[in-house]
């Protein structure tokens, strides 16, 4: 929280000042790329000295100036970073394309603008470990982004904490950067994207829908139709979610005839996810059965679509076929998503009631805490009401009050 508090004062400054690239800016950036420290320009200055230079708390005199320089191997008027050099970068995140290709970087002659957008396309490919490792880089250099340049790092630093599945630090960061696109007047499709991700998580689907729509006609015009079709997946699982049946279809089966002619994102298991959801709360299993089995034969490891037949196998009573899938995923070494893995987890408590107290250390002790922590309401409402079962079961009725009160607070 220190790091999304810091983000927000500086953000706050930038505001209200123009960013200003004085000597100090070009001296940190080069230090830092190096990985130097302070304590290692002490033949020229003390580490304060320089400290105060970089911040622009201290106008170095020309001989003190030109040492430094000649020492980071800088020319003597560094060249400050072009105006919108982010544009490109966009362009090549709508159409998918997620590498660091030597076009990209033509624009980029500080090594900050580097490390902003290999954080960027780690984050967009999952890459916790990499994009951690550039994090410390970019919060060194943060007190000199622009507007654009924070916007951009909002949003992207907002879906890195997504995939630590912590949803506050998350929307904290997504509201940042979307302060930052009203102010400058900008549209961001990605940012609407990941907000109707979050909203459709925490149960808010006409504020998913609205961001969603919004999204999806932004990257119409940038021609990003592969987010364009994944805006409207998450559209029809959010009608489907409200029982808007008739309105729901008709998306799928436009996605269905875009997809047929070509499929280069693999969205094709995803839209088969949906028409299972779509039979499922219809209470048609046979054909949501079809339909999730479909999706695992065009992608054996979709998660999403195993917990939706687990999801489908148990409402339907159907627990020997439940028994048997989750046999097959014991017997089937795999990395597991966390979320995922409680869920299978959960399944398997249901179905082999525990001799011990175990089933309840679990759903206090990780599965709820984890649905709060990434704020899947859908997820919290499943644990907490099987506790909150299992205490009545078991007659501890001031615990099973505690559980509904706390739901309820969480609602």
């Amino acid at each position: 929280m220190k790091r999304y508090e810091r983000a927000k004062q500086i953000m706050q400054i930038r505001l209200s000042t123009k960013e200003a690239y004085h000597p100090g800016f070009f001296i940190r950036d080069k230090r830092l790329s190096l990985k130097l420290k302070l304590d290692d320009f002490t033949s020229l200055c003390t580490p304060s000295t320089l400290s105060k230079i970089e911040t622009g708390k201290l106008t170095p005199n020309p001989t003190l100036l030109n040492a430094l320089y000649q020492h980071l191997d800088l020319p003597n008027q560094p060249t400050p970073p072009k105006k919108n050099w982010l544009h490109p970068i966009r362009h090549t995140i709508y159409q998918r394309e997620f590498s660091f290709s030597p076009l990209n970087q033509e624009n980029m002659n500080l090594h900050y603008q580097q490390s902003l957008v290999k954080f960027s396309f780690f984050v967009l490919s999952k890459d916790i470990i990499h994009a951690k490792r550039e994090l410390f880089f970019l919060e060194k250099m943060l007190i000199y982004f622009s507007l654009d340049e924070l916007q951009y790092y909002f949003l992207f630093i907002g879906y890195y904490y997504h995939l630590l599945f912590e949803g506050q630090l998350s929307k904290n960061y997504y509201d940042l950067s979307y302060q930052l696109t009203i102010k400058c007047k900008q549209n961001e499709p990605l940012l609407f994207l990941f907000l109707a991700r979050h909203y459709s998580l925490t149960h808010h689907s006409l504020t998913a829908v609205q961001f969603a729509y919004e999204a999806s006609a932004l990257f119409l015009k940038s021609y990003a139709l592969s987010y364009v079709i994944e805006c409207e997946l998450l559209i029809s699982k959010e009608y489907i979610n409200t029982r808007l049946f008739s309105t729901a279809y008709p998306i799928l089966e436009k996605i269905k005839n875009t997809l047929s002619l070509k499929d280069p994102h693999y969205q094709i298991p995803t839209l088969y996810n949906r028409y299972g959801d779509y039979y499922f709360a219809l209470r048609d299993y046979p054909k949501a059965e079809k339909m999730y089995v479909h999706s695992l034969t065009l992608q054996s490891k979709n998660e999403e679509a195993i917990t939706a037949l687990m999801d489908l196998y148990y409402h339907s009573q159907q627990l020997s076929k439940l028994k048997n899938l989750l046999h097959q995923l014991k017997n089937s070494p795999s990395s597991i998503s966390h979320p995922y893995h409680l869920k299978w987890k959960f399944y398997h408590y249901l179905i082999n009631p525990p001799l011990s107290d175990s089933f309840r250390i679990f759903l206090q002790s990780e599965a709820i805490p984890l649905a709060k922590k990434q704020q899947d309401r859908q997820g919290l409402e499943l644990y907490s009401t099987h506790l909150q079962s299992f205490y009545e079961k078991n007659h501890k009725y001031k615990a099973a009050l505690h559980t509904l009160k706390m739901l309820n607070e969480q609602r």
